[in-house]
């Protein structure tokens, strides 16, 4: 072997181990990555309890990454279904922001400073994302259209009529009587999650996915278990990116199950 393919080898040898030390790397930094990111996630921003066992979480995994996971009785002691946390309508507070929805459920309370920093965050993860990329006009079907367009999907149900309102999602997906695990995914500023068993305990979870390089990884937020008779809501909101919503340990267990969400829309106009 010459000087020169003695050099070529070792050349290919050197970019071949700094190849597999960048790979181990990264690998070790997505890993100490997700640990940071579920050490704060552990440490909600806030958290209210409410005398009928319903509560409600917020937390920031990363910077301008918000996540808002609630929980109540699917009915209440009258056998009727529960639309409501602590007085303020699901309905409504789906199209609030973090601080907006503590404020709603308290009363007018002012929010923690911490929330009101992480809110800020998002909203300027937002603008940055807008720069050069103004939002599209979108169009805001009459609710009872957008429920009915959804209930035609499998019969009317009590709950698809009152948990599917799709307002103005980009997306949407509603089940009702499902058995079984459950997966969406789709790739948006935000995605919405309600699940609600009535036969069993499930598992409910939104992750969001971050890359490094070529390695990218599902970052395990907040879990829910969510027992039978309770339905949970997980709000979650940042920059663009792929988002998940699954739906475990549900083998032979009944459930109903709705997921919307996509970019926030600008110009909206109303269809009569």
């Amino acid at each position: 072997m010459n000087r020169t393919s003695m050099l070529r080898a070792a050349n290919k040898t050197l970019l071949a181990s700094a190849v597999v030390t960048c790979i181990l790397a990264t690998g070790s930094f997505a890993q100490a990555d997700q640990q940071r990111r579920q050490k704060s996630v552990d440490t909600p921003l806030a958290n209210l309890h409410f005398a009928d066992g319903s509560s409600v979480e917020f937390h920031e995994l990363a910077p301008g990454e918000l996540i808002i996971l609630a929980k109540h009785r699917a009915r209440n002691q009258e056998g009727h279904s529960v639309d409501a946390i602590n007085g303020v309508k699901i309905e409504n507070l789906a199209r609030l922001d973090a601080v907006e929805k503590y404020r709603a459920l308290t009363g007018g309370r002012p929010a923690p400073a911490r929330l009101i920093d992480a809110q800020n965050r998002s909203e300027q993860v937002k603008r940055r994302e807008l720069e050069g990329n103004p939002r599209r006009e979108a169009v805001l079907l009459p609710a009872n259209d957008t429920v009915g367009m959804t209930a035609r999907r499998g019969g009317r149900t009590a709950w698809k009529m009152l948990s599917c309102d799709t307002r103005w999602t980009s997306f949407d997906y509603c089940w009702t009587n499902r058995t079984g695990d459950g997966t969406v995914v789709e790739e948006s500023e935000n995605m919405d999650s309600t699940a609600s068993p009535y036969r069993g305990d499930i598992t409910h979870t939104v992750e969001y996915e971050t890359c490094f390089l070529f390695i990218c990884n599902w970052n395990v937020s907040r879990t829910q278990t969510l027992p039978q008779g309770w339905e949970g809501h997980i709000w979650a909101s940042g920059p663009n990116r792929a988002r998940r919503a699954t739906i475990r340990n549900a083998d032979g267990d009944g459930w109903n199950w709705h997921v919307g969400g996509g970019e926030e829309l600008g110009v909206i106009t109303i269809v009569n």
